[in-house]
C-alpha cells in the first residue's frame, strides 16, 4: 500500500524514480542522516522514496507525534518517538 501511495504522488508532483538495483540492495543496512529540512517537502519526498525503493525506514520523531490522538500515523510511517525531557544518549 506504501508503494502505491507513494507512485500515486510522484505522478501527481510530475517526480521520477531512477535507482540503480544494486544501490537499493547496498542501501538496506545503512544509515541515512537528513538535517536540516529545507521545506516540509523533503520530508515527504524521502519518504515516497523509500516507500518506492522498498526499503525500511524507521526515523526518531518528537514522542508526542506517537500518542494515541494520532492513531497511529506516523508510527505507520515508521516514527519513532523521542522523549526530549530528559537526556538518555540515544543517537
Amino acid at each position: 500500500m506504501k508503494y502505491h501511495i507513494a507512485k500515486l504522488v510522484f505522478l501527481l508532483a510530475g517526480w521520477k524514480s531512477e535507482v540503480a538495483p544494486e544501490l537499493i540492495e547496498r542501501a538496506k543496512n545503512t544509515v541515512t542522516v537528513a538535517a536540516p529540512h529545507t521545506s516540509n517537502q523533503d520530508f515527504i519526498f524521502s519518504l515516497g522514496l523509500f516507500w518506492l525503493m522498498r526499503s525500511p525506514l524507521k526515523f526518531l520523531i518528537k514522542d508526542s507525534y506517537t500518542k494515541w490522538y494520532f492513531f497511529g500515523f506516523f508510527t505507520w510511517l515508521g516514527g519513532i518517538g523521542v522523549s526530549r525531557s530528559q537526556r538518555k544518549d540515544l543517537v
